[in-house]
């Protein structure tokens, strides 16, 4: 079960809020007890001020802003210093070329998930009822931390830099994934597609992810069937491991 950047910074009142993003925390905490403990493995965002990805390493710019190369003409005067990026910026005039000649466009996104903030953690509870087990996961793989490559997938940066994710999974013997968390139409999405190209089988449970723009999700969805991704509901996983337990049952009384 891959659980993707069920943080703070992507629920009410963070700095990158998913409309619903607190919705997801019980139909996960629930489905993590469906599975082992080695199998439960979590991504989460993690980003330096200054980042490539942040609307505030520039000067001027809106976040959601989607950047590509074409609009960086007449950004800068080849006399003077880079006039559009913020003097806290951790990445260069050419870095910033030469990455989005690699990933086409960026989309410049408020503050979120920074680095020493409270909003890079996991998801922790206590809210309400929902609480998670002092140590809810398996593994926990850190994303988007270099100031140069946005990082979407929990396979692999923007730019198409891999992460560990896909060796930690073959090393537990996995061939079967099932997708979760924030945000659907992002990183959830691609987490999903990079999993089924690296030759994992790969399921997107629906009612435990909700989507940046809710209005995409249909479209979002046709996108992963055609990649030959399942989507399915929890109750699905519910009753197949119901079906395990009454068979293990039924193997032991023999």
């Amino acid at each position: 079960m891959l659980v993707i950047d069920v943080q703070p910074t992507f629920m009410p009142g963070g700095g990158l809020p998913v409309p619903g993003g607190d919705e997801v925390v019980l139909v996960i905490r629930e489905l993590m007890m469906m599975f082992p403990h080695e199998r439960t493995i979590a991504t989460k965002d993690r980003h330096p001020r200054g980042h490539i990805s942040l609307a505030s390493s520039y000067v001027g710019v809106e976040p959601m802003t989607v950047l590509t190369e074409e609009m960086m003409d007449g950004w800068f005067d080849p006399n003077r210093d880079a006039e559009r990026i913020a003097s806290h910026a951790k990445f260069s005039h050419g870095d910033l070329i030469g990455y989005l000649a690699r990933v086409g466009s960026q989309v410049l996104w408020p503050d979120h998930a920074i680095a020493g903030t409270e909003e890079e953690e996991l998801h922790s509870g206590p809210r309400g009822n929902i609480r998670w087990p002092e140590e809810p996961f398996g593994y926990v793989l850190v994303k988007g931390t270099h100031p140069c490559e946005d990082s979407y997938s929990g396979f692999k940066g923007n730019a198409g830099t891999p992460t560990e994710l896909a060796d930690v999974l073959r090393d537990r013997g996995v061939t079967r994934i099932f997708v979760c968390g924030l945000a659907l139409d992002y990183c959830v999405r691609f987490t999903a597609e990079d999993g089924k190209a690296a030759g994992f089988e790969v399921a997107v449970v629906v009612d435990a992810t909700r989507a940046v723009v809710p209005h995409d999700a249909e479209s979002v969805y046709a996108a992963l069937r055609e990649k030959g991704i399942r989507l399915i509901q929890s109750e699905n996983i519910f009753g197949e491991s119901a079906s395990a337990r009454r068979s293990r049952e039924l193997c032991g009384n023999d």
